[in-house]
């Protein structure tokens, strides 16, 4: 999952988007979203010491962090976990808050309406 991260924030960096991550393993990790190249540094420093684990749910946590996505944004989930349970939730701040929801799951990607 941190290889997908990494090359996905790269890519949407060089397009010049602001890119941020939330990564949710022992702790959370916040880094605000910003624009450059340099920027990926931080990204790829944050993403290194994260594993994932079964110990927290991911609709808890996107209910936890829901307020730190605004209109314009795109929010993408990657994760491990098969469990249907957060896609609601996804769906829920994508439509709240005017944004667009995505997700990739062991190589599979969802879009906000499937």
């Amino acid at each position: 999952m941190v290889t997908v991260t990494a090359s996905l924030a790269a890519e949407m960096l060089q397009q010049n988007l602001s890119v941020g991550l939330l990564g949710s393993a022992d702790t959370e990790t916040v880094v605000l979203p910003r624009q450059g190249q340099a920027h990926l540094w931080e990204i790829l420093q944050s993403l290194a010491p994260l594993q994932a684990t079964a110990e927290r749910r991911l609709d808890d946590v996107l209910n936890r962090v829901r307020w730190l996505v605004s209109g314009n944004d795109l929010v993408v989930v990657i994760t491990p976990s098969m469990r249907p349970d957060w896609v609601p939730v996804l769906r829920r701040i994508s439509r709240s808050r005017g944004s667009s929801g995505g997700a990739v799951a062991r190589g599979v990607v969802h879009g906000p309406d499937q």
